[in-house]
């Protein structure tokens, strides 16, 4: 039943739009991607060392469609769906143990079409105010992705160019309301301050080879809202002892620097700092840094490039709170393995594995070799990547380590890169994507209590990757 409900909205939409005037017009556009990966020690770990399992070979699929309906350049409504990143052969209702993913199994009718976008663009009349509310992709200025908020949110973002060099936006946000409406007579109380808020300001400077945007965010973090909507563990309160006694508050500020003026040199930077005010507890205080910086030099045949990144990370104490940055929902993608870099459905699939979010309390030196060529429709890219933790290693003696997320100063990693892209079609590619990650860990593990449950770090493993995605866009 609910399939044929889904598939009468559907229809409904295209009936709509072949029987709307002609002073509406519909574009409509999308993509399909295929994935099929390998993967091995993903943990660092063999099933061996870690008394565990892993699936070495895995297929999916992504289906998103938008529907774009303009009345004017001053009005228009977007619609998007998704048939969301499914694996072949799991249950509908399963996911892949972290509750990211339902599958396709035998008959495969199960499988819920989700809504992906749905908001309005309009123009203010005779002003150059242009507004947008809805359902709708936000993300903070960044030059490899934001370690702060790359996400899709409801709120309402209100933009003004003043001139062909100065522009200002502004936004408000609405992260998650756990308990909406009002509570009857004797219900639960938890509805009130259960909210989380965001609003953002981006001051956006373009000039003669070069772009600027200074900007700051800040997130009223409900008391009751723990654990809710998108909003990431690392701005909720995860050392504390005693329950929040307030709201907390979260801002950050920020900017993102690019220059071509001196080309074939393009010069990147961006540089954050963010604090979070734990209320009636210091264990739920966050401040902290993230910094990166990179030069690429375009040539004939290839395209170096020099990347540097740093975030802060946790002292000693953990009873002062955390001395990493805090965020919301972020996506850094300076490789294709440890990193957020891959393509398609690999991005969420087949990466990450150092950093999240790339705000963990780590550093990193990537050198990369980008877009070079030996036949035609065939490109490729070359990384390597070296990093250490910068979280203090007395972590580790007072049993706060969690995992892989928290690299300390100790610990190092080295990884390898290796991604092709084929232009099949026009409008069909193919990515493959190889990626080597070797972890270090420090003698230390071996004495103290840790994420990895006792795991002798002695028999840690190499992380390997192969995958391969199609891409149909139309």
């Amino acid at each position: 039943m609910k399939k044929f409900l889904v598939f009468a909205l559907l229809a409904a939409f295209v009936l709509s739009a072949a029987a709307a005037s002609a002073a509406t017009t519909l574009k409509t556009s999308g993509a399909m991607d295929f994935s099929y990966g390998w993967l091995d020690n993903t943990n660092f770990f063999d099933t061996e060392g870690d008394r565990g399992q892993e699936d070495d070979l895995m297929a999916m699929q992504r289906f998103r469609a938008y529907f774009d309906w303009s009345a004017s350049e001053s009005l228009r409504g977007v619609f998007g769906i998704e048939f969301g990143s499914t694996i072949w052969g799991m249950p509908s209702a399963g996911t892949d143990g972290a509750g990211r993913w339902a599958g396709t199994d035998l008959d495969g009718d199960e499988r819920a079409i989700e809504v992906k976008h749905a908001y309005m663009d309009f123009t203010w009349p005779n002003t150059a105010l242009q507004l947008r509310m809805g359902l709708q992709p936000v993300a903070l200025p960044a030059n490899f992705g934001s370690p702060i908020f790359d996400y899709d949110v409801a709120g309402i973002l209100a933009s003004y160019k003043f001139n062909d060099m100065f522009g200002a936006a502004f936004g408000w946000f609405r992260l998650s309301n756990l308990n909406a409406g009002t509570s009857e007579i004797g219900g639960s109380s938890g509805n009130k301050n259960d909210e989380v808020d965001a609003f953002a300001l981006m001051l956006p400077i373009t000039g003669d080879g070069f772009e600027f945007t200074p900007w700051a965010m800040y997130a009223l973090h409900g008391q009751n809202a723990s654990g809710g909507g998108v909003v990431s563990a690392t701005l909720a309160p995860t050392n504390a002892t005693e329950p929040i006694g307030d709201d907390l508050e979260v801002w950050w500020v920020g900017g993102q620097f690019k220059a071509t003026m001196f080309d074939p040199f393009t010069l990147y930077a961006d540089l954050i700092y963010g604090v979070q005010d734990g209320s009636n507890n210091s264990q739920n205080d966050r401040e902290g840094w993230y910094f990166d910086a990179g030069v690429d030099y375009k040539m004939d045949m290839v395209t170096p490039g020099l990347f540097f990144m740093y975030t802060s990370g946790d002292d000693d104490d953990p009873t002062d709170g955390s001395e990493r940055i805090p965020t919301v929902g972020a996506n850094v993608f300076f490789t294709s393995f440890g990193f957020a870099g891959g393509a398609g459905l690999m991005d969420d699939y087949a990466d990450r594995f150092i950093s999240s979010d790339g705000t963990e309390g780590m550093w990193a030196v990537i050198f990369q070799l980008a877009d070079f060529s030996f036949m035609d429709k065939l490109s490729h890219t070359f990384r390597v990547a070296y990093g250490q933790g910068t979280n203090d290693a007395d972590l580790v003696k007072n049993g706060k380590y969690d995992g892989v997320a928290n690299l300390t100063d100790e610990d190092s990693f080295w990884e390898v890169n290796l991604d092709s892209t084929y232009s099949i079609y026009e409008n069909l590619t193919a990515v493959v994507e190889m990626g080597y990650i070797n972890l270090d860990l420090d003698d230390m593990w071996k004495d103290h209590s840790h994420g990895w449950a006792g795991q002798d770090v002695s028999k840690v493993e190499n992380a390997w990757k192969l995958c391969i995605n199609l891409n149909y866009s139309f």
